[in-house]
Order: C-alpha cells, then sequence, then structure tokens
C-alpha cells in the first residue's frame, strides 16, 4: 500500500472513530467544581456539547479529550496525545491546567473546543500552551477556546505559537484582566514563504498599568505574512497589537481596538491596516501616550478606510502616528475624531536618516471631526515628502490650529480647513505649497464659523 493510500484509509478510519467518540461525549470540570462560563458574549463562538469538531475528517488521528481525562489536568492529556497529523477535541466545560503543555515539533495539530473554557491555578505564570520553534513545526490550529485567569495573582501567557507555516488561530478568547508582566499572546510565522492568521481574537479585559503587558505580539522570529482579522483587543499597558517583526509583512482587517497605551495597532513596513476601528473613549491612570495606529518604521505602509476616535484619553502625542524611522506610507479613506485638547490626529514626527525625510508619506481623503482645542490638528516636522490631498479639516474647539509644519516641505491640495486657530503655522523655514486650499475660522467651543478667505461659508463636506 502506497504511504498516500495508507493516510487516506487512516483519515477515514479516524474520521469513522470521531464520529461514535463524540456523540454524546461529557466535560471535564475544575477542581472546585465551577460552573461554565456565565458570558457567552465574552466567550468563543460555539455549539452544543458533543458537537464534532470542524476538520475532522482531515485528520489521521481525532481525540475527545474529556474522555480521555478521566478527570485528570489537561496539559497531561494534551502531552500524552499531541501528535502529527492529531486533532485534539475539547467539548463543552471548564478544563483545568495544572502545568505548562510544551509541545515544539509538530506537523498538523489542531485544538479544537466547542464552548470550552481553559482555567490556570491560581498564581500561574509563564506559557500556557507553548507550541512550535523555527524549523521544527508547521500546521497549528487553536479554535474555540476560552482561557479564564481570572484567579488571584494569575497571569499566565495563553498562548505562545513559533510556527513555520499554516497557523490559524480562530474564535479565542481571554477573560480577565493580566496581573503580571509578560505578553497575553505571541505568535510569529517563522518561514519567509509561510503564512498565518488570526480571526476573531478577544482580549476585552487587558493588563493593569505599569505591568507593560501586550495584548498579542509578533516579534523578532517572524519571517512570514500574518493576518489579523475582526479581532478586538483592549486596555492593555503596552500597545494592544504590537506587529513590528523586523521581516514579514501583517496584514490587519476589520477588528475593534480600545482604549491600549502606546498604540492600539502598531505596524511598520510591507503591512496594510485595513477597516480597524480605534477607540479611545476611557482615561485610564499610568497610561501616559494612548497613540491610535503608529507606523513606526520601514516603507511601503498602507492604511484604509480606518475609523479612530479619541473621545478621552489619558495623554496622547497623536491618533495618528508616523515614527522616526518611517520612510513611506500612504494613509486614505480614513475618519479621525478628536475631541481631547492638544492631541493632534496626525503626527509625523522628525526623522532619523535622509531617507526617512525624503521618503513620500501621503494622506488622501481624510476626514478629521472634533471638539478639541490648542496645538494643531495636523503636526509635521522636518518632512521633505509628505502630501495631504482632499483632507477636511474640523475642529470645534478653542486656539486650535489647522496644519503645523516644522522645517521642511509639504503640499496640501484640494483640503477644506475649518479651525478656530490659524489653519497654517508654518515654523523655522518650512514651506507649504497650497493648492486649491478653503480656510474658515470657527469660533471654537463648538461654536458657528465666521468667514475667512474662503469666498464665503464652506459646507462641511
Amino acid at each position: 500500500m502506497s504511504p498516500l493510500t495508507r493516510r487516506s484509509v487512516l483519515r477515514t478510519a479516524g474520521a469513522a472513530g470521531a464520529a461514535a467518540v463524540l456523540a454524546g461525549c461529557g466535560s471535564i470540570t475544575s477542581g472546585d467544581g465551577a460552573a461554565p462560563r456565565d458570558s457567552p458574549h465574552d466567550g468563543p463562538s460555539g455549539g452544543s456539547p458533543g458537537r464534532r469538531p470542524p476538520q475532522s475528517s482531515e485528520f489521521d488521528s481525532v481525540v475527545d479529550v474529556s474522555q480521555a481525562a478521566t478527570g485528570g489536568p489537561l496539559d497531561a492529556v494534551l502531552r500524552e496525545n499531541a501528535g502529527d497529523d492529531t486533532l485534539l477535541y475539547l467539548p463543552e466545560g471548564r478544563y483545568r491546567m495544572e502545568d505548562p503543555f510544551e509541545f515544539y515539533e509538530f506537523e498538523r495539530l489542531a485544538i479544537v473546543g466547542r464552548g470550552a473554557t481553559v482555567v490556570p491555578p491560581e498564581g500561574f505564570r509563564g506559557a500556557l500552551l507553548d507550541l512550535g520553534r523555527p524549523g521544527e513545526a508547521s500546521g497549528l490550529l487553536l479554535e474555540g477556546i476560552e482561557f479564564d485567569i481570572r484567579g488571584e495573582n494569575t497571569g499566565p501567557r495563553p498562548l505562545l505559537a513559533l510556527v513555520d507555516d499554516d497557523l490559524t488561530i480562530r474564535d479565542v478568547s481571554v477573560r480577565g484582566r493580566q496581573e503580571l508582566s509578560t505578553e497575553m499572546m505571541r505568535v510569529d510565522v517563522t518561514d519567509p514563504e509561510g503564512s498565518g492568521l488570526v480571526e476573531r481574537l478577544r482580549l476585552p479585559d487587558g493588563a493593569a498599568p505599569g505591568t507593560g503587558v501586550t495584548g498579542v505580539l509578533v516579534d523578532e522570529l517572524n519571517r512570514g505574512h500574518l493576518s489579523f482579522v475582526d479581532c478586538y483587543i483592549e486596555g492593555f499597558d503596552d500597545n494592544g497589537l504590537y506587529a513590528e517583526p523586523p521581516e514579514g509583512s501583517i496584514a490587519v482587517e476589520g477588528g475593534r481596538y480600545a482604549n491600549n497605551n502606546v498604540s492600539s495597532v502598531r505596524v511598520r513596513g510591507n503591512s496594510t491596516v485595513r477597516g480597524v476601528h480605534v477607540v479611545c473613549d476611557r482615561a485610564i491612570d499610568g497610561f501616559d501616550n494612548m497613540r491610535g495606529i503608529r507606523l513606526r518604521q520601514g516603507s511601503d505602509t498602507l492604511v484604509e478606510n480606518c475609523t479612530v476616535e479619541f473621545r478621552d484619553v489619558s495623554g496622547s502625542d497623536g491618533a495618528i502616528t508616523c515614527g522616526h524611522w518611517l520612510e513611506s506610507a500612504t494613509v486614505r479613506s480614513t475618519r479621525v475624531h478628536i475631541d481631547t485638547d492638544g492631541v493632534s490626529a496626525i503626527n509625523l514626527k522628525d526623522p532619523e536618516d535622509d531617507t526617512a525625510a525624503d521618503g513620500p508619506i501621503v494622506f488622501e481623503d481624510i476626514e478629521i471631526t472634533g471638539e478639541a482645542g490648542q496645538e494643531a490638528t495636523v503636526e509635521v516636522s522636518e518632512r521633505e515628502g509628505c502630501t495631504f490631498d482632499r483632507v477636511r479639516l474640523r475642529q470645534e474647539g478653542d486656539a486650535r490650529d489647522g496644519f503645523f509644519f516644522d522645517e521642511g516641505r509639504g503640499t496640501v491640495r484640494d483640503c477644506v480647513v475649518q479651525v478656530s486657530g490659524e489653519p497654517f503655522v508654518l515654523q523655522d523655514g518650512a514651506i507649504v505649497d497650497r493648492v486649491n486650499v478653503q480656510t474658515t475660522r470657527t469660533t471654537g467651543s463648538g461654536g458657528r464659523d465666521d468667514r475667512r478667505r474662503s469666498g464665503g461659508w464652506l459646507p462641511w463636506l
């Protein structure tokens, strides 16, 4: 029998066995008899107990860990049954873990839950699921699992995944605020030809101020492409999504990122951010720089069709910021709402070197609204290749300027600027080429506008 035929036979037998095993299966309960999760809104989507897991027919081996466990801790059962081409299935219930599950070498491993909640012991720190290593692991699926870390002084990293290719994290959530200093999640695709998907990840409870905890980290071992689709990350002390690996590319599509310190979404060159909704509406003590989207370095970054709302922040240097090392980027078809005084909607920081200084950074089809006063709405420092095309800017607060340029040169084209302060402030020899720019002065504090160099009232576009 050829290997391919043998694999087909094994897969069929595994699927048939799974169908029998998974019918009407039970669950593991925690040692303290805790009830199942009481907030479906915060947990992963799931089905009824005993429902057959997805993709079960695609694996040679399918193990229902609730029956295999006979009351033992989940980590012991995972260690006993994990292997290549294996799906480990967790039906609805609460599963206690006592120690980390470390599994570094595999090909095609799935851990799939249906209403399954994993609970570490109180005081636990470190990784719960520590999966894969570069050059040793490929094909990981983690789906339908909720981690409950609400125990006192408990701060695990629910997942550390370092996988060459075919990484999928879907419908995974964490309940409870991270109290200890570690990243909540870390995922790296470690092969340049590899790819991964993180979809509908929910981290709603964040981390305590001062812990330096990141929601999701993509770090230095990443080499491939990672997509984050429709995720929800809120309240972390050191970035919500920190996806700035030195190699590879990142795509962030949809989702909600809220009230994170340092930045809610942070990427570098060769990455895209599309359809993302960033909200900061809660000033948090100890969160001193609550930025929205941060483009820190590299080139060819695209932000498109996003909404960034700054209703209330404890401190920030900008809703969308371009770092000192950013060489080129395009931000388009994006709306920014700013209500917090002294916070800029767009901040292009002074470049670290000539390459960054000369690189094209383009903002087009941008709408900026809100009641923010003081300082400038758009700040540009020592940049030579910045273009603002079709920007509609209206700020209702007192003493609010429009564009502030410090040195350098830029172009502002087909724009509407409505502010209570100066529409343009140029400092230290800055030059701005203005083409078809219309300006009016607002009275501040939400007052009616006065006509100014516009030829009449400008309807808000």
